[in-house]
């Protein structure tokens, strides 16, 4: 991951950070994490193909999904796109690298370059989910490859409206 994440310009995961994340998992009741996913990791599902990317910002560990179908169809979900945990009085709070804003942005630009057919959000309201299902019912199509780079670009417009002052 450290790797990765230089290659990258990304934040480097701390190992102590994720000794105390993982520690905090295995005190969720009914929940036994006994794998931490990484960067690249593939998860196969027969014909269907997970691969995680790490995009960190909004936190640390932030990893976005790309689902990859029988077909060859595409879909991405961004694994934090939401602003919260970047404001600066946030970062100060709990003692994090102000640098996670500009790590956040460059993240977005690394994943302009995935070829990607359909958004799935994190929230509804974040790729139009409800539309969508529509579109599903009526049998229409839902593949869209100008989503996912539109879908980048409005999350940094949205950032530098938001958090680009100081």
């Amino acid at each position: 991951v450290k790797e990765i994440a230089k290659k990258h310009g990304l934040l480097v995961l701390q190992p102590e950070r994720v000794k105390k994340d993982r520690a905090f998992i295995d005190k969720i009741k009914n929940f036994n994490a006994d794998v931490l996913v990484e960067d690249g990791d593939v998860f196969d599902f027969g014909n269907t193909k997970i691969r995680c990317r790490l995009t960190p910002g909004h936190t640390a560990g932030v990893l976005s999904f790309f689902v990859t179908f029988d077909d060859g169809t595409v879909a991405a979900m961004h694994g934090g796109i939401g602003g919260n945990s970047m404001t600066i009085p946030f970062l100060k709070k709990y003692n994090l690298p102000l640098d996670c804003r500009d790590i956040f942005v460059n993240g977005l630009h690394n994943l302009a370059s995935e070829k990607v057919d359909f958004v799935l959000g994190n929230h509804p309201g974040q790729s139009d989910t409800l539309g969508k299902l529509e579109k599903i019912q009526k049998d229409e199509s839902i593949l869209n490859p100008s989503e996912w780079p539109e879908f980048l670009k409005k999350a940094e417009a949205k950032y530098i409206a938001t958090y680009d002052n100081p």
